[in-house]
């Protein structure tokens, strides 16, 4: 009965393995469709084991025995799948179906084509197993083939993990290496008995480790709506384009998803949007998928092109109407373009470029409003593409530099840190401010390159300033949105810090509040690892968003940084005040340092101090410096203080 009990074992786990299979989403792949096959494979292998355990224990006898051998050839055959199915899967998921030659698939199918023919011919053989006329079960002398054909698969995978593991994640071969051994070691066991069948459930155990490591898709996932979020939407079009030489992209802005999320509170708002999801895209399927690729803003992918005014006319009825939720009406505003694959642009980057244009112009459109691509290129075009241009030059030309404003001690007066800030100038348009050039490298996929110079820049200073002896605590530098999500966000920060000995602790990345909107889970495990690593990150521009507080103090970070509007509210009126120091108040008990933006006037500076504000920044003590005159404004104030 040791065998059954295995088998139920398997049987459960298997069960398990294709809950979370369906219970949460995943990329439409060539590998996640082998996958899908496997797991039913390995379910059906553990029903016909326990099926046939039954049959041999409480009715050998009275079973006829074709009906026996039947059983026995089904069960064989399951088994003999599973093998295959493995390894099939372990490279597309490696070549996303690069490898997918008349060779390797002569590999595959020669062992198991000759494998099947030997188990389906043992009634008349015994080649693999037999049945005496009282239903004893015996093997046969080419049982062995099932070790062999097992130990050929492992060693192709293996082969293939070295020849070709420059396809693999380091991840993806940490798992590989993982799980073999749990198909491996019930092998060599039968091998030395074959009363003990465990191969079964060392595959129910592989495949478990597979969903649970590599297969892991929440990463790409959006934790609000369930829908893919950008890197999840990159990873998808990626195959997507693969399979289909065109497709066409619906881009959806809501103007109004900021105020209905305030007006229904985190948890409804979660419930809405998972509703408004459904009705606007369904159901993933083999040509269609939707992305949520930051607040309000949705993309669909689906191949061909007749199926687009059906979708736009959907989606007009849609909004024609308020949406009706839970006793409450609420009014959906919203603007859509349609993107021809590749007719209006070959990359999918350009895809999310547009779908953030798109968040940033729809004023210029009514409502419902339906675009094409070059309507949407075509406002401000001129100046955009100036932008774009000056962007090219400023890498060609370093045209980038970075300010620094100091950040004072409230209690000693003295500078203790600094803001990095970057500008852009440019030989025909000038200086060009952030709120301008940094839109437009969202748009065009650099920010990326601008982030990465910014870290490495502001490293450079740290050390300088070291070598230089001018003590400061920390660099303050930004971090755009796209960053903020950006995978392996940690990693490559503390790639640049030790290349320039540069501590964790002394950068200090700053974060919108409102960067919450793009991907929030993503948002917060980046906070998380950054924590972890020693970086302390800060909240810029508190009080400018639509953050919820209860959803912002689920994010890891040291400051908190008020802006300049809640600051310009302080007044000698204290009844006034009692909503900033309240603010203070819960951020004290929290253990977060407070700094004051845009402080500009000594009346200022004596409120700030008065609230119990840690440091402040503003115009009051310095605006932003360039290098030269930010070190000759240290040595200054360290002068007057000796």
């Amino acid at each position: 009965m040791g065998n059954a009990y295995s088998d139920i074992a398997s049987l459960c786990i298997s069960v398990l393995t294709l809950y979370i299979f369906y219970s949460r989403g995943r990329i439409s792949a060539r590998q996640t469709r082998v996958f899908q096959i496997l797991l039913y494979a390995t379910l059906g292998a553990s029903l016909l084991s326990l099926f046939r355990l039954a049959v041999y224990y409480t009715a050998s006898e009275t079973v006829p025995t074709a009906v026996m051998y039947l059983v026995n050839i089904v069960y064989f055959s399951a088994l003999n799948c599973l093998p295959p199915l493995l390894t099939w899967f372990i490279i597309n998921t490696a070549a996303q179906g690069q490898h997918n030659t008349m060779l390797i698939r002569g590999m595959f199918s020669i062992p198991w084509t000759l494998l099947f023919c030997a188990i389906a011919s043992s009634p008349w053989t015994g080649f693999m197993f037999s049945l005496s006329g009282d239903g004893v079960y015996r093997t046969g002398p080419g049982y062995p083939l099932f070790y062999a054909m097992a130990l050929f698969y492992i060693a192709f995978v293996l082969y293939f993990l070295v020849v070709n593991k420059h396809l693999f994640d380091i991840q993806i071969r940490k798992s590989v290496l993982l799980f073999l051994p749990f198909s491996l070691v019930p092998a060599f066991l039968h091998i030395a008995d074959q009363t003990i069948r465990l191969q079964i459930l060392g595959m129910a155990f592989s495949e478990l480790i597979i969903i649970m490591t590599f297969l892991d898709t929440s990463p790409l996932l959006d934790g609000e709506s369930g829908l893919l979020n950008r890197e999840g939407f990159i990873s998808q079009s990626a195959l997507f384009t693969n399979r289909h030489s065109s497709f066409t992209a619906l881009l959806v802005y809501i103007d109004t998803i900021d105020f209905i999320r305030q007006g229904l509170g985190t948890e409804e708002f979660s419930k809405f949007q998972t509703e408004l999801c459904y009705a606007m895209f369904g159901f993933p399927g083999e040509n269609r998928f939707a992305a949520r690729i930051g607040t309000g803003s949705y993309i669909q992918v689906q191949s061909g092109r007749n199926t687009t005014a059906a979708l736009t006319e959907k989606l007009h009825a849609l909004f024609a109407s308020p949406w009706k939720t839970r006793g409450a009406e609420l009014s959906l505003s919203a603007r859509f373009c349609i993107i021809r694959y590749p007719e209006d642009t070959g990359d999918t980057n350009t895809i999310i470029g547009c779908m953030y244009r798109l968040s940033r112009r729809w004023q210029h459109f009514p409502a419902q409003t339906v675009l094409s691509f070059s309507d949407l290129m075509e406002i401000n075009h001129g100046r955009y593409l100036d932008i774009q241009q000056a962007l090219r030059r400023g890498f060609l030309n370093n045209g980038f530099e970075l300010y620094f404003q100091p950040i004072v001690s409230a209690n000693s007066g003295k500078t203790v840190s600094a803001e990095a800030l970057i500008r852009l100038r440019d030989s025909a348009l000038g200086w060009i401010s952030p709120a301008e050039f940094i839109p437009a490298a969202e748009e065009s996929g650099s920010i990326h390159r601008i982030g990465d110079w910014v870290i490495e820049t502001a490293c450079l200073f740290l050390a300088r300033l070291d070598s230089e002896q001018i003590p400061l605590q920390d660099l303050e530098i930004n971090l755009s949105s796209l960053q903020c999500i950006q995978s392996k966000l940690a990693p490559k920060l503390r790639t640049i810090t030790e290349q320039y000995g540069i501590a964790p602790a002394r950068l200090c990345l700053e974060i919108t509040e409102t960067a919450s909107g793009y991907s929030r889970s993503r948002l917060r495990k980046n906070m998380e690892e950054l924590a972890a690593a020693g970086y302390p990150v800060a909240i810029d521009d508190f009080g400018t968003g639509f953050a919820n507080l209860s959803n912002l103090l689920t994010i890891s970070f040291s400051r908190i940084k008020f802006d300049k509007s809640l600051i310009d509210t302080l007044t000698d009126a204290s009844t006034k005040n009692l909503g900033l120091e309240y603010l203070v108040h819960l951020f004290k008990t929290i253990g977060t340092t407070m700094i004051a933006e845009g402080v500009e006037t000594e009346e200022e500076v004596s409120r700030v101090r008065a609230m119990g504000i840690d440091l402040i920044q503003g115009y009051y003590y310095s605006r932003p410096l360039a290098p030269a005159d930010f070190i000759a404004y240290m040595r200054a104030e360290n002068a007057v203080c000796m």
